[in-house]
């Protein structure tokens, strides 16, 4: 016969009330399939009081010897009841249990079958007349390895027997960890001064251990990965390595377009954005709106330019918006339209009012304005001359007139557009 276990695990609330109660559940019936001989299979279910008179129920199965279990159902509330099931036949069963207060009640039944062989290790358990000591791990039946933990995984009726013997390893500076080059041959129980990892690379060190803090370019590997120069693990030591925090950079690298020198040849993505693919092609440093100072520049590359990859004299610029290719977008000295003259900027940086601008990407120089050079326009605005979209030859004075166009903020210029008209 099954054996069931009823748990009360959660009532209702409410005050006492005096009335008949009118018990129930949402189901007349849970099927829990196959289940496992011996082992208890869990279900719950929850008990309805739809009365007007609190119920203190019982909930019989087969007359229990020592009484049934009750649980107290409030009006108007209900009661989680949790019970467990151990089938010890394979024969499917209908478990009737019956919940009642009073006249009122209900029956509930669990359906379930036995399993001969529930943890599919192909050995049937003991409950259904096999030799598999537990059916609920498959790893535990008939000439499993036995392991070291307590348990009697070959069903020999002894808990940590194994067939091989366990190696242990000298731990001589006691840190957890032993020395492969000494092994010992022996049973569960570890023999003192020895430990089951091998992995010490320095067993005459406490400090030195696989669960150690590296201490990097010391001379000595405390962590026993088999590197104390080569922090960033790209096979490289730090002698040979341009970047050892950095474990794409390295002699021979792929480069990447990400502003970080991987192939360690000096230049920094010198395969992507390079000379020619941005040039200037405004520049105002000296406008009514103190913080109205830009330069203009324009992209003539194949993809769009990332300018917080970008430098200005120097300066990593501050990017607010991609300038994609065949726009001209403006590097302002502020990005605040109300204090720059209405000025839509795609990136911000500080603005020169002498010498000579550049802009680089990484180390490559990308362009560079000799202010000198657009002299003549620098009280408003200086346009390039469309027929010098080229860094090398947007030096000179014929390159540059001074904007014929208004800006926002009534200044001449046309910035984020090219003038289109040729200078005079």
């Amino acid at each position: 016969m099954p054996t069931v276990l009823l748990l009360l695990i959660g009532c209702g609330s409410g005050g006492f009330a005096v009335g008949v109660p009118l018990l129930r559940a949402d189901v007349e019936r849970i099927d829990l399939g196959n289940v496992p001989l011996g082992i208890p299979a869990t279900f719950d279910v929850e008990v309805f009081n739809d009365g007007l008179g609190d119920a203190s129920a019982s909930i019989t199965y087969e007359a229990p010897a020592d009484g049934p279990a009750r649980v107290t159902v409030p009006a108007g509330s209900s009661a989680m009841v949790r019970a467990e099931v151990v089938l010890e036949s394979v024969t499917p069963v209908d478990i009737p249990i019956r919940f009642s207060a009073g006249d009122s009640g209900f029956t509930l039944v669990i359906a379930a079958a036995g399993l001969l062989d529930a943890d599919g290790d192909g050995y049937i358990g003991t409950l259904a007349g096999g030799d598999d000591c537990d059916d609920g791990d498959a790893s535990v039946h008939p000439g499993a390895p036995d392991a070291c933990n307590g348990f009697d995984d070959d069903c020999n009726g002894t808990a940590d027997d194994p067939v091989e013997p366990v190696l242990w390893y000298a731990d001589a500076d006691q840190d957890g960890f032993g020395d492969a080059a000494s092994p010992m041959a022996g049973g569960c129980t570890r023999p003192a001064g020895h430990s089951a990892n091998p992995d010490d690379c320095d067993d005459s060190d406490a400090s030195v251990s696989p669960a150690a803090t590296e201490i990097w370019y010391d001379g000595t590997d405390q962590d026993c990965d088999g590197a104390d120069d080569d922090r960033d693990g790209d096979g490289f030591p730090v002698a040979a390595d341009c970047d050892d925090l950095e474990p794409t950079a390295f002699p021979g690298a792929l480069e990447l377009d990400d502003g970080v020198d991987q192939d360690c040849d000096g230049l920094v993505d010198e395969d992507f954005v390079q000379r020619g693919n941005a040039v200037f092609s405004e520049v105002h440093t000296q406008p009514s709106v103190a913080a109205g100072a830009y330069v203009e520049v324009y992209n003539l590359g194949p993809g769009g330019l990332q300018l917080d990859l970008l430098t200005l004299s120097g300066v990593p610029i501050v990017a607010l918006a991609p300038l994609e290719p065949g726009v001209a977008g403006l590097i302002c000295a502020s990005g605040d339209r109300t204090q720059n003259g209405a000025l839509d900027c795609y990136g911000v940086a500080p603005i020169p009012d002498s010498g000579a601008i550049e802009l680089h990407r990484g180390t490559a120089l990308l362009d560079e304005l000799d202010l000198a050079v657009a002299a003549p326009g620098l009280e408003t605005a200086a346009d390039i001359d469309t027929r010098f979209l080229d860094p090398d030859d947007n030096d000179e004075p014929a390159a540059w007139c001074a904007s014929q166009s208004t800006a926002p903020s009534g200044d001449a210029g046309s910035p984020n557009a090219l003038p289109g008209a040729l200078c005079p």
